[in-house]
């Protein structure tokens, strides 16, 4: 469901960008998570029984793109208080 798409993705997403909170790698990481999310989709054209959703790629894009948002925004907060 779309529900889950977003979901796993937020906090996959959130997970990883906490990992790498003050790393030089942070942007690769979500470039990597945005290029993830819709390669999964597009993979599955070719595996059996499975289809491609523009609603599934969307969720997942919107999850990676909101967990991005709230640590900008924390990252923002913290550095100057």
């Amino acid at each position: 469901s779309i529900i889950n798409h977003f979901i796993a993705y937020f906090y996959v997403t959130m997970l990883g960008l906490c990992l790498y909170l003050r790393s030089h790698n942070f942007q690769k990481i979500v470039f990597g998570l945005f290029f993830l999310s819709i390669f999964l989709e597009v993979l599955q054209f070719a595996v059996p029984k499975r289809a491609f959703e523009i609603y599934d790629a969307s969720a997942n894009f919107v999850g990676v793109l909101l967990a991005y948002c709230l640590i900008k925004i924390y990252k923002f907060w913290n550095n100057y208080k």
